[in-house]
């Protein structure tokens, strides 16, 4: 199989990786196939480092990664794309499927995985040297970095707790087919296994497990802040609705769902009910969830067009939305990013959610176009 290739891209000459968080530095990866890239996975990026940043993050160093105080600077909507999207450092990795890339102050951590096992690299991910590769055992689904100095990785029936400048294995949980992980700076984990949620405290003791029977349960967050815990899921669920021809269609449902420590709901965003779609007949889906240096909640989806239950707030829809007679919530970034013709094109969402109001602050979708149109 050929080798595939991480980039790691800055905006703007004033970048450094320390102002690249953790699951917000643009990343790619790409599968190299003769004179061809072919994408094969994207970022869940809302921000880039740019000359003139739209929120001013913390970098991530000293504090332990320790977010408590929301940065109100975050929430305005104002902005353009850059054109700038020149490789800071790009190399080769050995395995036939890539995983994830954490950043963290030392740089980067790249995982990949083979057909039956995988491996970590330590990257500088402005000259692309590789200071350190530790095979793995098995393949790896997920990894995570908590921002003070560990990492956990989901590789099949195993969660593991790695020293992130060592790479020595700190601790194992056992838990059968987990796919996701998350980890926060005083030590809880969060991960998903099949369709069950799961939280653990810093010594590995199990504080509560929750199924969540969607069609899909997608991906987990842990937001933890003197001594509390919220722990975030997204999700989609296969449904059916009555149009306004009179006629059963199917549907996804996008879902995000924020529990407390005894594993009761304390809000969710978007999940309607089938019968509230009318005209958002969309399919929605949510993907990832994770938290960011400024203190708010990010989200990442997509929606097979632009008639969707994403261009409202999230909350229960009011009949205007539920028929398309109000102005969308979502914010336009420029002319051609209209919510109109769009077809069921299958287009990018990201929003900032407030993480214990559960309210949107800002959303967004992107439209691709080439550069000439």
């Amino acid at each position: 199989m050929p080798p595939f290739v991480y980039r790691f891209i800055c905006r703007s000459a004033s970048c450094s990786p320390k102002k690249i968080t953790e699951k917000f530095a643009e990343k790619s990866v790409e599968k190299v196939t003769g004179n061809r890239l072919l994408a094969v996975g994207i970022a869940i990026a809302t921000i880039a480092c740019t000359g003139q940043p739209l929120v001013n993050n913390q970098a991530l160093a000293t504090d332990g990664g320790n977010v408590c105080a929301i940065n109100e600077s975050a929430t305005t909507t104002s902005g353009t794309y850059s054109s700038n999207v020149d490789l800071t450092a790009s190399l080769a990795l050995p395995g036939n499927t890539a995983v994830d890339v954490v950043m963290t102050p030392q740089g980067a951590i790249a995982a990949t995985n083979t057909e039956n096992s995988a491996f970590l690299h330590w990257v500088n991910p402005t000259t692309g040297d590789i200071s350190r590769s530790v095979e793995w055992a098995t393949p790896i689904s997920d990894i995570a970095f908590n921002g003070a100095g560990e990492l956990a990785i989901a590789s099949q029936n195993t969660l593991t707790r790695l020293d992130a400048t060592t790479g020595q294995t700190l601790s194992q949980i056992s838990l059968p087919n987990v796919k996701r992980v998350a980890i926060t700076p005083d030590g809880h984990l969060g991960a998903i296994a099949d369709k069950t949620i799961y939280l653990y405290d810093d010594n590995n003791n199990k504080v509560f497990s929750r199924l969540r029977d969607y069609t899909a349960v997608t991906d987990i967050e842990v937001f933890s802040c003197n001594g509390q815990q919220i722990v975030y899921v997204t999700s989609f669920q296969n449904a059916r609705f009555t149009g306004l021809n009179g006629k059963r269609n199917p549907v996804q449902i996008a879902r995000l769902e924020a529990f407390d420590t005894n594993a009761e709901l304390l809000w969710s965003l978007f999940g309607d009910r089938p019968e509230t779609i009318k005209q958002n007949v969309a399919d929605t889906r949510l993907y990832r969830v994770t938290m960011g240096r400024d203190g708010y909640l990010y989200i990442a989806g997509e929606s097979a067009g632009t008639a969707t239950i994403f261009r409202w707030r999230g909350q229960p829809m009011s009949e205007e939305e539920q028929l398309g007679r109000t102005p969308p919530f979502l914010t336009r970034i420029d002319e051609n990013s209209s919510l109109h013709n769009s077809g069921a094109a299958h287009l990018p969402y990201y929003a900032r959610v407030h993480p214990t109001e559960g309210r949107l602050v800002t959303a967004q979708m992107s439209f691709p176009r080439l550069s000439n149109t």
